[in-house]
C-alpha cells in the first residue's frame, strides 16, 4: 500500500513538469529575432534594421526606435527601422523596445575594405589593358582595409585579422593575423569564383567584409609588326587581313595572358602554319619574316601556342596577309 502511494505521488509530479515546461519556455524565450542590412554596414551609407517574432504578435505591439539613446520612431507594428551611417570611426547605437521591453541594442561601427587584385600574366610594353587571370595563372588579392576607432585612429592592416573565404569555404591556412594576401594558384576552369574577406580589429568590435566575383579570361595572340628602325608598334596591332604594302615585313606573336613565369622558363611552345603546311624549325619563335615572292596571292598564317607546364593555357589566332605569293625559302625565324 505504501509503494502504490508513492508511486501515485511521483506520477503527479512527473505529469505536473510535463504540463509546466511548455508554459515556463512560452515566457522564457519570447524571442525577437533581428535582421541588419547590410550586415556590415560601410560608411555614409544606408541601414535597416528589421524585427520579427514567431511568439509575439508584433503587428498589434508598440515599437520603439532609439538612436542614441533619442527616441527617433514610435507606432504600432513599425518592423523596420532605417538611418544612414556616418563617417568611418562613428558610432551609432540602436535600441529598440516592444510594449516598453528592451528587446535589443545595436553598435553601429562602419568601416570598409577594398580587395584589388592582379595576375601574373604578361601584356606587352604601353598595354593600356589590365592584366588579367587566364585558365591555371597565379593570381593576388590584396586587402586594403579602412577601420577606424572611436578616437579617429585608423589601424594599421598588419594589426588586423583577416577571414578569406572561396566558394563560401574558409582558407583556414590563408586566414589569420596579418594576413592581407591572398596567392590563388588558378581559379575554377569553367565557373566563376567568389572571393570574400573580412578584416576586424582584435576585439571583434569593428568588422569590414568585401566580395568579389572573378571570371577566367581567354589567352589570345596579337600580332603586330616589327619595324627594323621603331621596334615593335605596340599601338597598332595587325588586322585580321591585311594587305602587305612592302617588300618585307617582321611579325612578332605577343601571347597576352598566359603566366609569366611560364614565359621566362621557356615551357612556351609556338606552331606556325602557314595555308595548313607546317613550318619546322620554329618552335621556339615568335617572331617571323615574311618576303614577298612573284606572284600574287593570298595567304592564310596561323600560330598555336601551348604551355608545356599548364596545359589549359593553350591559344590559337591566325592572319590573312593579302601580297605576292610566298615561298617557303621567303620565310624566316629569328
Amino acid at each position: 500500500m505504501l509503494l502504490l502511494i508513492k508511486m501515485n505521488f511521483f506520477r503527479k509530479i512527473l505529469i505536473f513538469i510535463i504540463l509546466f515546461i511548455p508554459v515556463f519556455c512560452n515566457g522564457q524565450f519570447d524571442t525577437v529575432q533581428f535582421k541588419v542590412n547590410p550586415e556590415f554596414p560601410e560608411a555614409n551609407q544606408d541601414v535597416s534594421i528589421s524585427i520579427e517574432s514567431y511568439s509575439t504578435d508584433l503587428n498589434r505591439s508598440e515599437i520603439s526606435w532609439y538612436k542614441n539613446n533619442s527616441l527617433v520612431q514610435r507606432s504600432v507594428g513599425e518592423k523596420t527601422f532605417s538611418f544612414r551611417t556616418r563617417g568611418l570611426g562613428s558610432v551609432d547605437t540602436i535600441t529598440v523596445r516592444v510594449d516598453g521591453v528592451l528587446k535589443n541594442t545595436f553598435t553601429i561601427r562602419p568601416a570598409e575594405v577594398d580587395l584589388v587584385w592582379e595576375a601574373n600574366t604578361y601584356t606587352p610594353p604601353f598595354y593600356k589593358g589590365k592584366a588579367l587571370n587566364s585558365n591555371q595563372a597565379t593570381l593576388k588579392i590584396i586587402a586594403i582595409p579602412h577601420i577606424v576607432s572611436s578616437s579617429g585612429n585608423k589601424f594599421s592592416p598588419n594589426s588586423l585579422i583577416y577571414t578569406w573565404k572561396k566558394d563560401w569555404k574558409v582558407l583556414g591556412n590563408e586566414s589569420g593575423y596579418g594576413r592581407d594576401v591572398l596567392v590563388l594558384d588558378g581559379l575554377d576552369i569553367y565557373n566563376k569564383t567568389i572571393i570574400t574577406v573580412e578584416a576586424k580589429n582584435q576585439g571583434g568590435s569593428i568588422i569590414a567584409q568585401k566580395r568579389i566575383i572573378l571570371n577566367n579570361q581567354d589567352s589570345k595572340i596579337v600580332f603586330y609588326e616589327d619595324d627594323p628602325l621603331l621596334g615593335v608598334l605596340y599601338e597598332n596591332d595587325l588586322d585580321k587581313n591585311f594587305n602587305l604594302d612592302k617588300e618585307e615585313i617582321n611579325i612578332k606573336a605577343v601571347p597576352l595572358f598566359l603566366s609569366n613565369e611560364e614565359l621566362d622558363s621557356g615551357n612556351i611552345r609556338y606552331s606556325w602554319t602557314m595555308n595548313s603546311k607546317k613550318l619546322t624549325n620554329l618552335e621556339s619563335q615568335d617572331y617571323l619574316v615574311l618576303r614577298k615572292g612573284e606572284h600574287d596571292g593570298t595567304t592564310q598564317l596561323s600560330l598555336e601556342i601551348t604551355n608545356l607546364k599548364k596545359v589549359m593555357q593553350f591559344v590559337r589566332n591566325s592572319l590573312g596577309i593579302s601580297f605576292e605569293n610566298v615561298e617557303e625559302t621567303n620565310i624566316f625565324g629569328f
